[in-house]
């Protein structure tokens, strides 16, 4: 360049994050392909990344299961977005290893199983805006249905404080154990009328479909 001649920048543009997506998608995950799943956190937080323009890589469970290539890809990396789903005790020492932060969702309890922040729903807010229609005070009882599995649990507390909030308490939890597929879901249907009273001014909640 010539002296006393072209434009300095004195600021670094900002980099673009490299964002790494632990989540299983169903699909492909390029920015030319729309993601139909039935999971909705995983799509959600795909689309709200496309929106920020951020350098997005798909990781899939299978890629965890190989340290070798799960490593190449964490190097592409400045954080991950975790889904609770793909930590088991294969993943978790190799999700440990990463240098960088990780935020964990798609749960509705405290996991603490890596060292990491996690995104927990709070369900109170909707809950208070359905007991204000529902008035659980003015039933003869109110009965949780409990299926057992550990999100259940974190939904089932949000629904005991929500009921404190109107002076009550549940008269009854009944354990409904529930499968997935189209036949569990008919055995769990079946199991729920076998074993819930029936009484026109029961509350019946169930915190998951």
């Amino acid at each position: 360049r010539r002296p006393r001649s072209g434009t300095f920048v004195k600021t670094a543009p900002t980099p673009i994050p490299r964002i790494g997506l632990v989540a299983e998608l169903n699909e492909p995950c390029t920015i030319n392909v729309p993601v139909r799943s039935f999971n909705f956190a995983p799509k959600s937080c795909y689309e709200l990344l496309r929106q920020h323009e951020c350098e997005l890589h798909h990781i899939s469970y299978r890629e965890l299961r190989e340290p070798e290539l799960a490593r190449r890809r964490f190097a592409k990396c400045d954080g991950l977005l975790l889904n609770c789903g793909e930590v088991d005790s294969y993943t978790r020492g190799l999700l440990r290893s990463f240098n960088g932060p990780v935020v964990m969702f798609d749960n509705d309890f405290m996991q603490n199983s890596l060292d990491c922040s996690e995104v927990i729903p709070d369900f109170l807010c909707g809950l208070r805006e359905a007991f204000k229609r529902i008035q659980p005070q003015r039933h003869s009882r109110i009965i949780l249905i409990d299926p057992g599995h550990p999100n259940s649990a974190g939904r089932l507390d949000s629904v005991r404080r929500a009921l404190a909030e109107y002076g009550c308490t549940p008269d009854e939890t009944i354990r409904i154990k529930l499968m997935h597929g189209d036949s569990g879901q008919m055995s769990a249907y079946r199991e729920f009328l076998s074993v819930v009273p029936r009484s026109r001014n029961a509350l019946i909640i169930s915190p998951s479909d």
